[in-house]
């Protein structure tokens, strides 16, 4: 016969939980625990059998862990086994939990501690749209937490430019065709673009057509090219600045100095390359 039992609501700030059966009312498992959660005294006919321990998380008996939906808590220690799935987005401390307060905290999602004792000892719950960052509130759909801070969600200027230009006496090559243009990147402290002239000595300005050498700093700024910017924008809730514009300069260095030759055109590559580096430097930017 299998006995059915339920858990009476575990309550904040006592260190007793028990389990009661559904058949016939009696106290089927009492758990005493410390205050990382730590069994201290378990008894009962049903304290082994029934999983759901402290927290009302699942227990498993082989390895002692408590299973919190996204991460393990070691209770003997006092330490999750990993860190924050989310980041910086939940603070500076990866591993942290509810705000280092479960006292006053519920985080009944496993994402965001959305209920909690406020200074007045009223349990206060917020809305499933906003966050929590630093005891702070925000929206989900504007802004987001990063390393600590609120910031807005909106894509502000990374300090990344492109830049294009375009001859005015059209292509001398291809009279009546479209006129000759180039393009290259800039970002504080740096440019690459690639072209016709190899930056470690070879090539030449009637260099091969539909390729080009890689040149950090940018070829087009040495020849005094007078082109247009565009800004690079992004959110700072999705990208880390520093790393893009590190990434830039690492890729644009390396390839300039192996004299690196590009099959495409110059449009092509300032793309790829920042491409590349926008996938490499995913992450939040505090500003």
């Amino acid at each position: 016969m299998v006995e059915h039992f339920r858990h009476c609501a575990l309550k904040l700030r006592t260190i007793l939980k028990t389990c009661v059966s559904m058949s016939g009312g009696t106290n089927c498992a009492t758990y005493e625990y410390g205050p990382f959660g730590e069994v201290i005294r378990a008894t009962g006919p049903m304290a082994k059998t029934n999983p759901f321990r402290f927290s009302t998380k699942y227990q498993d008996d082989e390895t002692d862990l408590l299973y919190y939906g996204y991460r393990y808590y070691n209770a003997s220690t006092g330490r999750w086994l990993s860190r924050d799935p989310i980041a910086e987005k939940g603070g500076l401390n990866l591993c942290g939990f509810v705000g280092n307060d479960p006292i006053r905290r519920n985080d009944y999602l496993g994402l965001e501690a959305l209920c909690y004792y406020d200074d007045r000892g009223v349990w206060t719950c917020r809305s499933p749209l906003e966050g929590c960052c630093n005891g702070q509130t925000y929206l989900y759909a504007t802004h987001c937490c990063c390393k600590g801070k609120i910031v807005a969600k909106a894509p502000v200027d990374t300090g990344v430019q492109t830049w294009k230009w375009v001859s005015s006496v059209g292509n001398p090559a291809n009279p009546g065709g479209a006129p000759d243009m180039h393009w290259w990147l800039t970002w504080p402290g740096g440019s690459v673009d690639a072209n016709a002239i190899n930056s470690s000595g070879g090539g030449g300005v009637n260099g091969p057509i539909g390729g080009g050498y890689v040149s950090s700093p940018a070829a087009a700024i040495l020849l005094g090219l007078n082109g247009t910017p565009t800004a690079i924008k992004l959110s700072p809730c999705s990208y880390d600045f520093d790393k893009l514009i590190a990434c830039l300069a690492r890729k644009a260095a390396a390839y300039a100095a192996q004299g690196f030759y590009i099959v495409g055109n110059c449009q092509a590559f300032v793309e790829n390359i920042l491409s590349d580096c926008k996938s490499e430097s995913k992450g939040c930017t505090v500003k």
